[in-house]
């Protein structure tokens, strides 16, 4: 069995010696940790305060998703979108 293969952004393969040459580039780099800032990945929150949005998790019968996964494709929307709407709407 091999080894999966990865690569680079610009197509040419992830080599062991790649990976060494950038880990001595780090280790023997003089990085000033006061010059470091925190980068917040993912999406923003949707109050567009700080911190995460709650989450929720709700269970529905299977032709339930797939019927709704299909609509909000069809309607080229996320169905994450589709519910939060439905609840905002309930929610008043």
């Amino acid at each position: 069995m091999s080894e999966k293969k990865h690569y680079w952004p610009d197509g040419t393969e992830v080599t062991d010696e790649a990976i060494e040459q950038l880990a001595d580039t780090f280790e023997n780099a003089d990085l000033d940790d006061g010059t470091w800032k925190p980068v917040r990945v993912g999406r923003p929150t949707l109050s567009g305060g700080r911190g995460e949005s709650p989450r929720i998790s709700v269970r529905v019968a299977p032709d339930v998703l797939e019927r709704a996964k299909t609509r909000a494709e069809h309607e080229g929307r996320k169905l994450s979108d589709v519910a939060r709407e439905l609840i905002e709407r309930y929610a008043g």
